[in-house]
């Protein structure tokens, strides 16, 4: 179904097909996945006042993305056949503003990291001025010339409906009806049931979306589906719930504004208490963290916020066990023996869950200003200590059995501080620090000189790193999730260091490219020197994020 729905909608899920399976009788379900969204005028609507809709709208803007985008024209082109044909449907499309709502029914062979849909519908509901009639010719063009079948009539439910079937994929021809454009895709080989799922969804009336609402909103009945993956994972099941994963609760995902900047939100709920690995990667924090202030003023990523690391090594050695891969005496016997005490108690125990990342710009020596080099690119991991005596001996109990992996090569001190360099088997130097109730890990060009100037401002020895940074947030303060306590910041011109190669395979894995429409690989440094200053000038080489918890809820929230 990925290449049918790419065609069809951008909004649409990517969920890979599978093999039709004989139907049999179930009961009528809503999706478990829904998509609510606006046509591309209502996207235009919101997001034009935005510094993005500016960037898009400016000049420069323009001759930067309009040559990404002509693969895409071609190939609508070629869809709708004919330029005059095209120029109508681009007319139909960029000027529909009506609600647009997704519905996606998982299959319920789905397994952790392989989920399928057993059926997509889609549903564009009139904005009053659209030719409805001219979308459903546009999205039948599209199947016609993108989904291998052919077009047949099947009787279900006492009507004829008309049905494309090939590679083991249907889908409906689109119905007007109700002031409204109906696409039904079905892989799961039972027509008659995607049917009878579809109608209610079709039929419902949703509230009217303000002018103010996202642009896109996505709630996944997370309750529904993780069950059914745990049961399908066999034995490997009891370790998802030990984990967590079974304490899910729904997920909602929006994309909308914040003033003018574009804000991407997710928030996830939880069913119950036991929710593993969760509750050390969202902990029910609610203040923020004053590691804030040691960040370092020229960090182009940071990020401050909680993480639990006993919480989370217990969450995994209960999966461990949950999963008949060793008995809890045996385990804690084995890691006594490899690192020479009780980890969780005797050295986790005296960490807090505050920490804090920060990585800084890639270096650019002479000519190897284009080239990325993560070996030489500075980084640091910081967490705060509840004791930091006991965990300083712990800590180098475990490093001396460390050998060969990791070696002590030097080892520097400032009073009560400490500084070691680690060599390792990968030929990468890693720098230790402890001291002023701080543990510190740090590699990169710099990493001993950025450890000493942590503690420097940890001792208040040196001024604060990044406290007027604070500044930003307060303009975001109304869009704020709840009880913030996770702060971030990050430049986006620090993703062009990166190899582009890298971003367009992690693009291609969320969002499928059709063939031909791959972005240029070569861009020379003009191009992205030309792309940091449009991104400066429209104010938009910051991104910032915030993470929040309220009533079991936690939200993380993007702005840029």
């Amino acid at each position: 179904m990925r290449h049918v729905a790419f065609a069809l909608f951008a909004t649409l899920a990517f969920l890979p097909a599978q093999e039709p399976e004989p139907a049999t009788a179930r009961p009528t379900t809503a999706p478990e996945v829904v998509v609510e969204s606006v046509g591309p005028d209502g996207w235009r609507m919101r997001l034009g006042p935005t510094n993005l809709g500016s960037l898009l709208a400016s000049e420069k803007g323009r001759a930067l993305w309009q040559p990404l985008l002509q693969p895409l024209q071609q190939a609508w082109r070629g869809a709708v056949g004919g330029e005059d044909a095209y120029a109508a449907s681009v007319a139909r499309w960029t000027g529909y503003s009506g609600q647009v709502r997704v519905g996606v029914w998982i299959d319920p062979g789905s397994r952790m990291g392989d989920v399928h849909s057993r059926v997509v519908g889609v549903v564009l509901h009139g904005d009053g001025h659209t030719d409805l009639e001219g979308l459903a010719a546009d999205l039948r063009q599209t199947l016609y010339r993108n989904m291998p079948g052919e077009w047949g009539e099947q009787e279900l439910g006492g009507t004829r409906y008309r049905i494309r079937a090939g590679d083991g994929e249907q889908a409906f021809d689109p119905i007007v009806a109700d002031d409204r454009v109906r696409l039904l895709l079905v892989s799961d080989g039972d027509p008659a049931g995607a049917l009878a799922d579809f109608a209610p969804f079709a039929a419902a009336a949703p509230a009217a979306l303000r002018p103010d609402s996202p642009a896109m909103t996505t709630h996944i009945d997370m309750p529904r589906i993780m069950p059914v993956i745990v049961k399908n994972e066999g034995s490997d099941g009891a370790m998802l719930t030990a984990l967590g994963f079974e304490s899910l609760g729904r997920s909602v995902a929006t994309v909308g504004t914040a003033g003018p900047r574009l804000h991407l939100s997710t928030t996830q709920s939880f069913t119950g208490a036991a929710r593993g690995m969760f509750a050390a990667l969202l902990p029910a924090a609610t203040a923020p963290s004053d590691l804030v202030d040691l960040v370092p003023k020229d960090a182009a990523l940071w990020r401050v916020g909680r993480l639990d690391l006993r919480i989370l090594f217990e969450s995994v050695i209960d999966a461990i066990i949950a999963g008949g891969h060793g008995k809890r005496e045996e385990i804690d016997k084995g890691m006594r023996e490899e690192a020479g005490l009780d980890v969780a108690p005797d050295l986790l125990a005296h960490m807090t869950d505050e920490v804090m990342f920060s990585l800084g710009e890639a270096p650019a020596d002479g000519a190897d200003a284009d080239e990325w080099m993560p070996d030489r690119t500075d980084w640091m991991l910081v967490w705060k200590l509840r004791d930091a005596a006991k965990f300083a001996a712990s800590l180098e109990q475990v490093l001396k059995r460390a050998r060969p992996f990791l070696s002590r090569e030097v080892t520097n001190e400032d009073g009560e501080v400490k500084y070691h360099r680690y060599g390792n088997m990968l030929g990468y130097d890693l720098w230790l620090t402890t001291g002023n109730g701080l543990f510190g890990i740090a590699g990169g060009r710099d990493a001993e000189d950025n450890l000493v100037a942590l503690q420097q401002r940890a001792a208040g020895k040196a001024e604060k790193g990044h406290a007027p940074r604070a500044e930003d947030f307060a303009l975001l303060q109304r869009w704020l999730p709840a009880n913030a306590y996770g702060r971030g910041f990050g430049r986006p011109s620090w993703l062009t260091a990166g190899p582009t190669e890298l971003w367009i395979e992690i693009w291609q894995e969320l969002m499928p490219l059709p063939p031909g429409t791959w972005p240029d690989t070569g861009a020379d440094e003009d191009t992205r020197a030309a792309i940091r200053t449009l991104l400066r000038e429209h104010q938009l080489d910051r991104v910032h994020t915030a993470t929040g918890q309220e009533q079991g809820a936690w939200t993380f929230s993007l702005y840029w």
